[in-house]
Parts: C-alpha cells; structure tokens; sequence
C-alpha cells in the first residue's frame, strides 16, 4: 500500500487558508500574514509531521 503523504493542500484546507498563503509560510515570506495565521499553519505542520516533498521541489528549480 502506498504512504500516504501531507500536502501544501492538505494544510491549507486544515488552516483554513490558500496553498499560496501556506507556501509564503514555507518560504518565510509573512509580510502580508498575520501572527494568528503564521501559528495555525506552524501548529498543522507539527501536527501532521509535514515534510516538503523533494522530488516536487527538484521539478519546480528546473
């Protein structure tokens, strides 16, 4: 059976926000964030153990 991965999607859904917010987290980029928002996505990150996906990651950079 196939492992069953957390995604940029699946965090959004749960934060209540768009991937682009939860990948401007990723990404350190929290100007337009605030505090409230920044501490849901860290809390759902830890939770679910989120780790970026580094064959996805190589595809983009090319």
């Amino acid at each position: 059976m196939a492992r069953q991965y957390t995604t940029i999607n699946d965090i959004a859904h749960a934060a209540g926000v768009s991937k682009t917010t939860v990948s401007r987290y990723l990404n350190g980029h929290f100007e337009r964030m605030s505090e409230q928002t920044r501490q849901k996505i860290a809390q759902i990150i830890e939770e679910t153990g989120y780790q970026a996906n580094s064959q996805a990651q190589a595809l983009s950079h090319r």
